[in-house]
């Protein structure tokens, strides 16, 4: 009707139709609700929503890969690094159908099972190089594991700089030169993933913005703004994680796991209730998402409640007199004073 009566493009008025300020969803709610769902699919003992998600997408890839392997690599926006010439690289390869058994992985398509070839290793001299591997094909279809796998590295780099910086701290006579090598090849190696993930997800995203066809709307200024009005926040970033731990559960970290950690303390302390000392048995973000999954089934919260609850567990609290007065001293601020 809108396209008739007003002459607007039918994109256009389903983008009206999807994204009303009245009615359409903020980015937490689908954060939140994308958590929710994938706790309830783990909870019955199925796959979470994303990964059956993926899962069909990889199907579809995988069959239309073996019957026309040409027509997939346009279908999925599939890509591959440059090699040193022109055939020597993944696209190439699955076009001239030079490849042996496709093993299909969630960040990317080997076109030899898996079993790195020489050359590759005698390139990079490292045990199976994906990232920087020019025989490794990726889509539109990898995007979510790529963007986990790149947090997940770039949650590393700072772990490993903050293993150096106290580590050099040490007497000199305390160090030992292969340990600090060690910690930094692998702060090396971590910052070199990071930085080829973000390439690589940046150019998928490239190619799929220059596909009008997968966006409701065709403005791309007005996607643009849409995308900009959705960055994440600390608690964003949390609930993204979570979801990245129940659909790729070797993409969390140390520092992933503090932060829940940091985040279950506060919300128990939040509401007042005494915090179980936890299942080690357990991963971190099960542990967590537990705990909100409890939280919203008992307390009746909707999604926006729980959202605010650790919008405010994520600020700074003030520290707690209690110790002091139980040793009889008395605590003044520098204002105070």
């Amino acid at each position: 009707m809108g396209s008739t009566l007003t002459g607007q493009t039918e994109s256009l008025v389903w983008y009206y139709a999807m994204f009303d300020e009245t009615s359409g969803k903020e980015h937490f709610e689908m954060l939140m609700e994308a958590f929710q769902r994938n706790h309830d699919d783990i909870e019955d003992g199925d796959a979470p929503e994303l990964a059956k998600k993926l899962a069909d997408l990889n199907n579809r890839l995988i069959s239309q890969m073996k019957s026309d392997p040409a027509g997939a690599i346009d279908d999925f926006g599939l890509i591959s690094l440059a090699g040193v010439t022109e055939d020597k690289c993944g696209i190439e390869i699955i076009r001239a159908k030079k490849h042996g058994v496709l093993a299909f992985n969630s960040t990317h398509i080997c076109p030899f099972n898996n079993t790195c070839p020489k050359e590759v290793i005698k390139m990079f001299g490292l045990d199976k190089p994906c990232s920087l591997c020019p025989y490794a094909v990726r889509g539109k279809v990898h995007l979510d594991a790529i963007n986990a796998e790149k947090l997940k590295n770039e949650e590393m780099i700072q772990e490993y700089a903050l293993k150096i910086n106290a580590y050099r701290k040490r007497p000199s006579n305390a160090q030992v030169k292969s340990d600090l090598e060690t910690l930094e090849k692998h702060l090396d190696n971590a910052t070199r993933e990071a930085a080829v993930l973000e390439v690589l997800e940046q150019q998928l995203e490239r190619l799929y913005e220059e596909s009008s066809d997968n966006f409701i709307v065709t403005d791309k200024d007005t996607l643009k703004k849409f995308f900009k009005a959705t960055q994440a926040s600390d608690v964003d970033y949390l609930l993204k994680r979570l979801i990245d731990a129940q659909v790729f559960p070797d993409t969390t970290t140390a520092t992933m796991r503090r932060k829940l950690a940091f985040f279950r303390h506060r919300v128990t302390r939040e509401l007042g209730v005494m915090e179980s000392l936890g299942d080690y048995e357990q991963e971190e973000h099960v542990q967590f998402g537990s705990l909100l999954k409890s939280i919203s089934q008992v307390a009746q919260l909707s999604t926006k409640d729980m959202y605010n609850l650790l919008t405010k567990a994520s600020k700074p609290q003030p520290s707690s007199n209690k110790l002091s007065q139980a040793l009889g001293i008395e605590y003044t601020t520098p204002e105070e004073k």
